[in-house]
């Protein structure tokens, strides 16, 4: 078996409000805000270093003589580098307890954020930067396994959105601080700074939160009694995982979508700061301004998705997907405006109603792998999907050499592009996900009673 069933004490897995949990929120169902309001914490003070790099990208580009392209590779590198190492990350997740490898990378992303701020070498801001992205690589796939089995799936839209939002919010609060800490002490004396948040809440995760049991929650919506419901799986290898994955028709799709939808993730961090810079000559400061403003409604985003996503799982799966679907499509068309609007205050329309309408795929994408992923290899299942934006960052550098050959406006219509492709590659999904949700909580029963009955 993969891991022992944890006693459960005020910050273990949540239960149901009928399982007799003492704390109670209306919200969640009855099940516990502990562990959301950590992974909450964790998942925006991870968002700090992120968020000052982007703002802070035209400062660093200029101390060290960087061309954009230069720029983009260094970024992309850290992200290739740190997605390879996110699938051991994933693997070892399936089989020790996840709560001490969550410690162990946000202690690693603490590190390297404060490297960054000290680096005086290409390489040593090189370092910084893999260090940061393999640190929120490995941490980011194991806190969705985790809140997976925290949670009900009932619930699981409120509670990915609300993570999810988290994201938004480190990036509201960090873009202004950076900003205005960089004009007065420079650039690196943000990133030295944004590392203490992340030790505290590194050490309060360590103290207060325990591990759930993988996949009791499907057990018990197919019918499970709890003595089931507690028996975990054994975990697959990574070869039976990665052919499990790709069996699942809802996993293929998302799978093959994700390279495109990857270039509008990190295409955009690496070219809206420059854009704004060269074209209209925003300072730092202004810079985190236009941040704050994306961030805020990004926040709303989040707060609407999280009221129509549970609704959504409950009714129909496929309604969820549809929704996601329709958001990137709208979100991809607002960032086609960006460039060719005819002055600021309309380019920043079109970019903050793309930051609007990109909720839904900022967090649906993991509510749909949580729900079609077997439990007994979830970690591993978050962790492979990341291998499909290495493609995704070789399309990223590619869009940085574009732009710098034939200008924003052209780089941002090759982000576009991209969108709307891996959008139609994703909206197929609709057409199997729910008969996929039923065979994974159904089989995850079936091996737990099999392993039971020995």
């Amino acid at each position: 078996m993969s891991g022992e069933p944890s006693r459960p004490d005020s910050t273990d897995a949540p239960r149901t409000a009928s399982s007799g949990t003492v704390t109670r929120f209306r919200d969640l169902g009855g099940q516990s805000w502990w562990p959301l309001g950590i992974l909450f914490a964790l998942n925006a003070v991870d968002e700090l270093d992120r968020a000052a790099t982007g703002v802070l990208l035209p400062m660093m580009r200029d101390d060290f003589g960087l061309s954009i392209s230069t720029v983009t590779a260094v970024i992309s590198l850290g992200g290739t580098v740190a997605t390879v190492f996110a699938i051991v990350g994933g693997y070892f997740a399936d089989r020790i307890p996840r709560v001490r490898m969550v410690v162990i990378s946000y202690t690693l992303l603490a590190m390297s954020t404060f490297l960054t701020g000290m680096a005086t070498t290409l390489l040593l801001f090189a370092a910084g930067r893999v260090g940061s992205s393999l640190g929120k690589a490995v941490g980011e796939p194991i806190h969705k396994s985790l809140l997976s089995d925290y949670y009900t799936p009932e619930t699981r839209g409120r509670v990915f959105a609300l993570h999810g939002s988290a994201s938004a919010i480190g990036t509201l609060i960090a873009p202004l601080l950076a900003g205005v800490i960089a004009q007065a002490f420079g650039w690196r004396v943000p990133f030295a700074l944004f590392a203490i948040p992340t030790v505290v809440f590194v050490v309060i995760a360590a103290i207060k939160l325990r591990e759930p049991v993988r996949g009791a929650h499907e057990r018990r919506a197919a019918g499970g009694d709890e003595t089931a419901a507690q028996q975990e799986e054994l975990a697959p290898t990574i070869a039976e995982a990665w052919r499990e994955l790709h069996r699942i028709r809802t996993v293929r799709r998302l799978l093959a979508s994700l390279p495109l939808l990857a270039v509008a993730v990190l295409g955009q961090g690496l070219l809206l700061s420059q854009f704004y810079d060269q074209r209209y000559q925003l300072k730092v400061l202004d810079l985190g301004v236009l941040v704050t403003l994306t961030s805020i409604s990004s926040i709303i985003g989040f707060l609407i998705f999280s009221r129509i996503a549970d609704r959504g799982i409950a009714a129909t799966s496929a309604g969820l997907y549809r929704l996601m679907a329709i958001g990137t499509t709208v979100a991809a068309l607002c960032l086609a405006a960006v460039p060719l609007a005819p002055n600021l205050p309309s380019s920043m329309l079109a970019l903050v109603l793309n930051a609007l309408f990109s909720a839904p795929l900022a967090v649906g994408t993991g509510i749909v792998l949580s729900l079609v992923v077997p439990p007994r290899m979830r970690s591993t299942g978050f962790s492979v999907s990341a291998i499909y934006f290495l493609p995704g960052f070789v399309l990223v550098s590619i869009v940085g050499v574009v732009t710098e050959k034939y200008g924003f406006t052209v780089g941002f219509m090759s982000i576009t592009a991209c969108m709307l492709l891996g959008m139609l590659v994703f909206w197929r999904g609709t057409r199997t996900i729910d008969a996929d949700v039923a065979r994974v909580r159904a089989e995850s029963l079936a091996g737990a009673e099999s392993l039971l009955n020995r």
